[in-house]
């Protein structure tokens, strides 16, 4: 992300991208983390219940399915990350 930074400020020097902070506060990442702690604990609950209902009586296979569908909802904090980026890049201007 720095070399993307460092880029695009030697691509367009007056745009002063040099002002966006790559690393958040304190707070945002403890609210980065507990946002993927809910988002992976409901992810899994989710598919765990989708998995019992469609896959009733073949556990081995619901296992193989629910474990990786539940933890792709673990991903929503790096959109977050990412909208935090975007919102200062915005901001520049």
């Amino acid at each position: 992300m720095a070399l993307l930074i460092h880029e695009i400020q030697r691509a367009y020097p007056g745009l002063s991208i040099g002002r966006v902070e790559l690393i958040p506060g304190f707070f945002t990442i403890i609210g980065f983390v507990i946002a993927s702690a809910i988002s992976s604990w409901i992810g899994i609950l989710v598919a765990a219940a989708a998995v019992t209902h469609i896959f009733k009586g073949r556990e081995e296979i619901g296992q193989l399915i629910m474990i990786p569908l539940g933890s792709v909802v673990g991903f929503i904090p790096i959109a977050m990350y990412g909208a935090w980026i975007a919102l200062q890049v915005r901001s520049i201007n």
